[in-house]
């Protein structure tokens, strides 16, 4: 996932580690993430 493009999901994901799932309430509904590692560019 490309957080730039979805900051509503990156703010999600700050305080996560890998292994961690990541709950999203969106309007189109809820989606949950499973961090499964992090690449910086």
């Amino acid at each position: 996932m490309n957080v730039a493009r979805f900051p509503r999901d990156g703010r999600a994901l700050i305080g996560k580690t890998i292994g961690d799932t990541a709950e999203v309430t969106a309007p189109g509904g809820g989606k949950a993430y499973e961090i499964t590692g992090v690449k910086f560019k």
